[in-house]
């Protein structure tokens, strides 16, 4: 199935979605059919300085389990991000129009590197399409995001 991912920043990108889909610099490459546990998709955020966000599930991503993602955020010229706050991490079925229970989400920032964080207790209600919506500021700039995953069903 085709999507789109499309970025406050006004980027537009298509990619295929059902697999992890990993996005840079415009390019799009599927490597597998279902996301595994450390599987990594990247997302550009920012085109002028080049700002990354990495997901990363520490387990499959089954309905009505509690999952933890890892993001990364990353500048591609080596320099360092110094300091990100997330504001938004939204589970969203657009195909249902409904969303998830978000009230037992825990933000941990990783005491070595302040560009890395944890969301902890993430729900999922069912199997099928979902988007996460993102909202991020990173070293003062506010981004707002949507990642495409597929998650099974309930067993």
């Amino acid at each position: 199935m085709k999507t789109l991912f499309r970025f406050s920043r006004g980027i537009l990108f298509s990619g295929l979605l059902g697999g992890l889909v990993a996005v840079t610099g415009g390019a799009c490459s599927k490597q597998g059919d279902d996301p595994k546990p450390n599987d990594q998709a990247s997302f550009d955020l920012d085109p002028n300085r080049k700002i990354t966000l990495s997901l990363t599930w520490t387990a499959n991503l089954v309905a009505e389990n509690f999952l933890n993602a890892k993001l990364k955020f990353a500048v591609s010229d080596q320099s360092k991000v110094e300091k990100v706050t997330i504001s938004k991490f939204k589970p969203w079925m657009p195909t249902m129009g409904h969303g998830t229970y978000t009230d037992k989400q825990k933000v941990i920032v990783s005491p070595e590197d302040p560009s890395v964080l944890t969301v902890e207790n993430v729900y999922f209600t069912m199997g099928g399409p979902w988007e996460i919506e993102v909202g991020a500021t990173v070293d003062g700039l506010p981004y707002d995001s949507k990642i495409p995953v597929t998650v099974s069903g309930a067993e």
